[in-house]
């Protein structure tokens, strides 16, 4: 898998996996200048970052249920 974002998480899955995701280089991210936490968390390697960004906010990952 080359990235990774979920809606809805449970804080202590956000914790653990924002961890996790971080110490193996990964960016933690939340969408639109909103930092990752239980509504929206991203990880993503740093090349592909601004693309997946980019995408997920044209398609509104972060509204809706």
């Amino acid at each position: 898998m080359d990235a990774y974002y979920e809606k809805g998480l449970n804080l202590w899955d956000h914790a653990a996996g924002g961890l996790i995701a971080a110490e193996a280089g990964l960016l933690v991210t939340g969408l639109a200048g909103v930092p990752p936490g239980p509504d929206l968390l991203v990880a993503v390697p740093p090349g592909i970052q601004r693309a997946l960004h980019d995408a997920l906010v044209a398609f509104d990952a972060a509204g809706g249920p």
